[in-house]
């Protein structure tokens, strides 16, 4: 069976990053966000970000491609549950812009915490860990 991730290319991963549009559920009303150009980032982007990286890691060539998570990413939790969901790197942006770098090291460390927590070596390990099975999720669609 062919799909859109089978055919041969130079591409080696993807970039999952900003909705193009404003996700449902922000609080601001939606008159005054039609009047807003440009898309949403930081938390209020992180549920479709997270679902987004979920669905490609379950339907991409593993061996081929990774991930690279972003979208709401402010501590080490937020980046853990996109490496458990199937990003292989996570990219900061807004939490760069309103904490400044030192919030790197404070996700680094809380990473370290977590994957202690989940007797796990390495952080390749948690890739992909809480995505459903690729073979289960081609049964049901």
């Amino acid at each position: 069976m062919s799909t859109p991730f089978s055919a041969p290319s130079s591409v080696t991963g993807f970039a999952v990053n900003l909705p193009s549009d404003k996700p449902d559920g922000l609080l601001m009303p939606a008159a005054q966000l039609e009047r807003m150009p440009g898309a949403v980032s930081g938390k209020p982007a992180a549920a479709l970000a997270d679902r987004t990286i979920r669905e490609l890691y379950v339907r991409m060539d593993r061996a081929r491609y990774r991930i690279i998570g972003s979208g709401g990413v402010f501590t080490g939790d937020d980046a853990y549950r996109k490496i458990r969901l199937g990003a292989s790197l996570v990219q900061l942006m807004t939490a760069l812009i309103y904490e400044g770098p030192a919030v790197v090291a404070s996700i680094n460390e809380r990473l370290a915490q977590l994957l202690e927590a989940d007797g796990l070596a390495h952080v390749s390990q948690a890739v992909g860990a809480d995505a459903p099975d690729a073979r289960a999720a081609q049964r049901a669609a």
